[in-house]
């Protein structure tokens, strides 16, 4: 959500979203919450989107660094 700190990855390997990590049971089998080192914090307006396959998500992760950033309207 707009304002939120998401970062790649903790020490255990989750997603943070304000600090917090990330219970995700739902990522597809096999998958690791991200092989991609970021961080990120979401403009307002806008959304963080990332998929359950991770490995074959074109989500926000895939326009980090793009003209407009990588974010969801």
């Amino acid at each position: 959500m707009p304002g939120d700190t998401v970062v790649c990855c903790d020490a255990d390997g989750k997603i943070t979203v304000n600090g917090e990590a990330l219970d995700e049971p739902y990522l597809f089998d096999g998958d690791s919450p991200s092989t991609q080192v970021f961080s990120a914090v979401v403009p307002d307006g806008r959304l963080w989107l990332l998929g359950d396959h991770r490995s074959a998500s074109a989500d926000s992760r895939s326009l980090l660094g793009a003209p407009g950033g990588a974010w969801c309207q």
